[in-house]
């Protein structure tokens, strides 16, 4: 009888310690399954943030070959801008070393000519000006576009959704 006694009482103790073990690894169970839900739902938002990363890494090098592209033709715009600069002042030069020339006939041709080409001389500049400006707010557009902040979805939002896998 004593050894039933001390049997029903182990098996009780055992009972309730099994009880005891169900109920904890129930608990740590729902825990692991709650930490892995938190866990997918920041894969998901990491993925979203990285995918706006990279869209605009992708839109940062597009603008720097296009802000590389303008800052060429700019320089040559420059250039041409100097070229024609130095032409205009040869003119110049030479309208004033021929103010003093006898044959009026040719000194009236000559004048016609240079102030033809000096018509056209400022109508390029003024052509170059413009694109030069056009050059320099497309510049300015593309600064200001480097300097936008990111805007990345703070909770989980629909695009997101389509990195859960």
């Amino acid at each position: 009888q004593q050894f039933s006694s001390y049997r029903n009482d182990l098996q009780d103790n055992l009972e309730r310690q099994l009880a005891e073990f169900r109920e904890s690894f129930t608990n740590k169970e729902e825990q692991l399954t709650i930490d892995v839900s938190c866990k997918e739902q920041q894969i998901t938002q990491l993925q979203g943030e990285k995918e706006l990363l990279l869209e605009k890494c992708s839109r940062l090098s597009e603008s720097e070959k296009l802000l590389e592209s303008c800052r060429k033709q700019l320089e040559k715009a420059n250039k041409e801008l100097e070229v024609l600069r130095s032409a205009k002042a040869e003119g110049d030069r030479a309208i004033t070393e021929l103010a003093g020339h006898h044959n009026q006939k040719q000194k009236i041709n000559y004048l016609e000519k240079v102030r033809s080409e000096n018509y056209n001389l400022k109508n390029r500049i003024g052509e170059l000006e413009t694109e030069l400006k056009r050059y320099e707010a497309a510049y300015g557009k593309l600064k200001q576009l480097a300097k936008e902040p990111i805007r990345g979805p703070s909770t989980r939002s629909r695009s997101a959704r389509g990195f859960h896998d």
